[in-house]
């Protein structure tokens, strides 16, 4: 299984699947349109039915990155995310508190399905990028110290406690 698959194109883990004779279910908005929304409720329920019911071996799952990247900590962008406030600033415009809860959304679902992978013994991939504002990690720097990735929203930091992952 393949969320947030993105646009189909060489080199991506469906084509090396694919090259590995394995077939991917993949699951992106620009793989079936409308009928892979991951933010229906109908579409997020069946999709952890699946998982649950161990349709799948391995789950790769490459959340949304936009609002979780380093780019809205330079001067000429809003900031969207800090550490504090992973779950996004208070003050937000409507436009931008929409866009931040979309992708809270998003996140939501990603752990859960991982989770659900997990305990259904699952090979669980999450791509995203890294935490550019941890300062023990080799990717800090000073400029991100403020980044708030994935990784520090609370269902992320609950899965992270259950499944306790291998962070590369």
């Amino acid at each position: 299984l393949h969320l947030f698959a993105g646009t189909p194109r060489l080199g991506t883990f469906d084509d090396a699947a694919a090259g590995l004779g394995a077939t991917v279910d993949s699951v992106d908005t620009l793989h079936g349109g409308r009928e892979h929304d991951l933010l229906d409720t109908a579409r997020q329920e069946a999709i952890v039915a699946a998982v649950t019911a161990g349709e799948y071996t391995v789950v790769f799952i490459g959340t949304p990155c936009s609002s979780f990247s380093i780019w809205w900590l330079a001067a000429t962008m809003p900031t969207l995310r800090t550490r504090e406030h992973p779950e996004g600033l208070p003050g937000l415009t409507d436009t931008r508190r929409a866009y931040v809860d979309t992708h809270n959304k998003l996140a939501e679902f990603s752990a859960r399905v991982a989770h659900a992978a997990f305990d259904a013994g699952c090979t669980v991939v999450i791509e995203n990028p890294p935490d550019r504002g941890m300062r023990a990690s080799p990717h800090f720097r000073w400029s991100t110290r403020h980044h708030a990735p994935l990784w520090l929203m609370p269902c992320m930091r609950l899965l992270a406690a259950h499944i306790r992952p291998k962070w590369v």
